[in-house]
């Protein structure tokens, strides 16, 4: 029974994070991840650029190790290949932990729970820090807890856990909230090798030297350097509006998932007992989920630092309500509450699919609908990890070929996007216009329509995107291989915008 929960349980993890992993276009933030190797001519001027960065080396560590490779990044998914593995192994990782945590049948619901939710299998998708981040702050709890229970794993589970930990932080600020249970761990751990073999705090204290000589070089340095760029951006972040956090797990997460965890993590509260379990799960929750909510208030996508050990509460509080139904109501209402759960962890899993994996039609640049509830979509900032595919590879072959040199490119596409996937000698202008007198003899402009762009701007110099088809013929289109029109370029000369953009 338990290895064909495990093995249900990976296989519907990874399926989700691996199904047409190399389906989309780069969206937002994996451009911004992107280092080339080839761009820094001595290992001082790669460490400056890691030093300016707002966190972590390591997701720029495996871009510019990529870039070794495929100096081009012309492969989509290749390059999420690393950051998918992390995320399942992660999702590997938090089951065993559950169970060293809770047992078997927690374990079990808390990785289905992680393993379907929307914003985890988002962030499974993406070239971004947040699934290395899932992997080492749950490898690292877990090899210490095996420190603790087993002997042999006593001193190699807490120098790996360590090493995990820091790399966890090298990764970014948000591991800083596993350091907690760690320490809670680590009291533990003094406390099973005393009795087994004397004195452990030469080893602990060994094991966080070793930790503070992986981390601590880096972040000096960063503390250093930083400047008004990150301090203003950061203090951006405090002072904003507050996430609406209920919102932006609807839109990963639509219909009543959302309320399927909060009445699981309310059952857990009746179940609270002074127990390892308990303490550690507290201590790796509360301290993420104060700072997100009362502090850092846009906080954004980074409520997975609480939502992450929430799912251990949520997975726990149905547990016990699965075995309450089958030691106060009997055994075949019991059955039923099982068959009920299992539905529920089905539906979960293909509602994300239908979010971030089925891309007819791409939500949430298109409602869709979801088992029986009409997801909406729109607008969202942060949104990642989604179906979206406006053929820029294609639209970049195109003008590398067919616009000539140097092209002038109009688009309502964000820069970043644009920049990377068009021919490095373009001059990209974002929205704003061109003036006739600016261009050379016998220059064009091409203008790039882009339909339901990651920028979500739909006009472009004051004209709606559909009014560009009727006022002009489009020099080359780009569409889905059913029909749908996912781009348009049209060329116009100096003559032609002083006539119509007068």
């Amino acid at each position: 029974m338990l290895a064909a929960e495990i093995t249900l349980l990976l296989l519907v993890g990874f399926s989700l994070r691996f199904l047409r992993l190399g389906y989309s276009d780069f969206q937002g933030d994996e451009i911004n991840a992107i280092c080339h190797a080839s761009e820094y001519e001595s290992l001082l001027s790669f460490a400056r650029f890691l030093l300016d960065q707002r966190k972590g080396p390591v997701q720029y560590l495996i871009t510019c190790a990529y870039s070794l490779l495929d100096p081009a990044f012309s492969s989509e998914l290749a390059l999420r290949l690393p950051f998918a593995a992390a995320s399942g192994l992660g999702l590997a990782a938090f089951y065993l932990l559950v169970w060293r945590w809770f047992g078997k049948r927690t374990a079990a619901l808390a990785g289905f729970l992680l393993a379907t939710n929307g914003l985890f299998v988002a962030f499974g998708r993406i070239v971004q820090y947040q699934s290395v981040v899932l992997l080492t702050t749950t490898a690292s709890l877990l090899l210490l807890t095996l420190a603790i229970d087993r002997p042999r794993w006593r001193l190699a589970g807490l120098y790996a856990s360590a090493t995990l930990a820091a790399v966890g932080l090298l990764t970014h600020f948000d591991a800083v909230f596993a350091l907690l249970p760690l320490a809670v761990l680590a009291v533990l751990w003094q406390r099973a090798y005393r009795q087994a073999q004397g004195r452990g705090w030469p080893h602990l204290a060994a094991a966080t030297v070793w930790a503070g000589l992986l981390v601590l070089p880096f972040y000096l340095a960063y503390a250093r350097r930083l400047g008004p760029f990150q301090l203003a951006y950061w203090g951006d972040r405090v002072t904003a509006a507050p996430t609406d956090t209920l919102g932006l797990l609807r839109f990963y997460n639509p219909g009543p998932i959302v309320w399927v965890y909060l009445i699981a993590a309310a059952l857990a509260v009746f179940q609270l007992q002074r127990t390892r379990g308990w303490v550690l799960t507290l201590a790796w929750l509360l301290p993420p989920l104060v700072f997100m909510e009362f502090v850092f208030h846009d906080s954004r996508t980074h409520v997975y630092t609480y939502l992450l050990p929430l799912m251990i509460v949520a997975g726990h509080g149905l547990a016990g309500a699965l075995a309450w139904a089958r030691s106060y109501a009997g055994d075949v209402p019991g059955r039923i509450a099982q068959v009920v759960v299992g539905m529920v962890v089905l539906g979960l899993a293909w509602a994300s699919f239908a979010v971030l994996i089925d891309p007819q039609p791409e939500y949430p640049w298109s409602p869709k609908r979801v088992l029986w509830w009409q997801a909406d979509g729109g607008y969202l900032q942060g949104t990642f990890g989604f179906p979206y595919n406006r053929q820029w590879r294609a639209i970049g072959q195109w003008f590398e070929t067919a616009a000539g040199e140097a092209p002038i490119v109009v688009t309502n596409e964000k820069l970043v996007i644009t920049t990377f996937y068009l021919p490095p000698d373009s001059t990209i202008h974002y929205r704003s216009r061109v003036q006739p007198e600016s261009l050379a003899p016998g220059d064009q402009v091409y203008v790039l329509v882009v339909e339901r762009p990651q920028s979500w701007v739909d006009g472009l110099w004051g004209w709606p995107l559909a009014h560009w088809s009727e006022e002009f013929t489009a020099v080359e289109q780009f569409s889905r291989t059913d029909g749908g029109l996912q781009a348009s370029v049209y060329r116009l000369t100096a003559d032609q915008i002083a006539e119509y953009f007068p």
